[in-house]
């Protein structure tokens, strides 16, 4: 039996969000910004979400059964995603100035809402929509 890499990826993704919705968002709600170990944790998990990221552009770049709405879904997830982690690691650089920084940091926090949303989206697609075919093993068509 072969493991069901897609729906892996969409699994190890949702988590991802979850981490990084959980450590991101809730400080902004509270009225604050993510420091101190919340921060650490969301640096930490940034880099499990680009890894879930990759896992998934690479797993569903061949897929032949994605329709027009899932495609766009996908395009939007892995833009959006690579747009919030350049924003992030140009703002820890010092190539912009404060206020350069000030505008990565806003463009970061925005562009991360449709992250979020497409890549849950996308991810409860990918689970119970799209299955991989069928293997029939030792069949001759």
């Amino acid at each position: 039996m072969r493991l069901p890499i897609p729906q892996i990826a969409c699994v190890l993704h949702l988590g991802a969000i979850a981490l990084m919705a959980l450590t991101g968002y809730i400080p902004l709600l509270l009225g604050g910004a993510p420091h101190g170990y919340t921060l650490l944790v969301h640096g930490g998990g940034a880099a499990f979400y680009l890894l879930t990221l990759g896992l998934i552009a690479v797993v569903y770049s061949g897929a032949d059964n994605l329709t027009l709405p899932t495609r766009l879904t996908l395009a939007l997830l892995l833009w959006s995603g690579i747009a919030t982690a350049a924003t992030m690691i140009l703002a820890m650089t010092n190539l912009a100035a404060t206020d350069g920084q000030r505008l990565l940091i806003a463009i970061h926090r925005w562009s991360s809402i449709p992250a979020t949303l497409s890549g849950i989206v996308f991810s409860m697609i990918g689970l119970m929509v799209l299955r991989p075919k069928p293997q029939h093993e030792g069949v001759n068509p």
